[in-house]
């Protein structure tokens, strides 16, 4: 993406994620979903009670 602002470019580019790192981000996306399995199967979730 480049912004053209008074006269300045501004130019940012996305970090090309290794393969290392998308693998630990999508292990870490399944566990948390797994857990919000568990959560709801069991009941465990807070409610407000005000």
């Amino acid at each position: 993406m480049t912004l053209n602002i008074l006269f300045m470019t501004i130019t940012i580019k996305r970090k090309q994620q290794t393969y290392e790192q998308f693998m630990h981000d999508e292990l870490m996306k399944q566990i948390i979903e797994e857990s919000k399995q568990k959560q709801v199967s069991l009941g465990d979730f807070t409610r407000n009670t005000f």
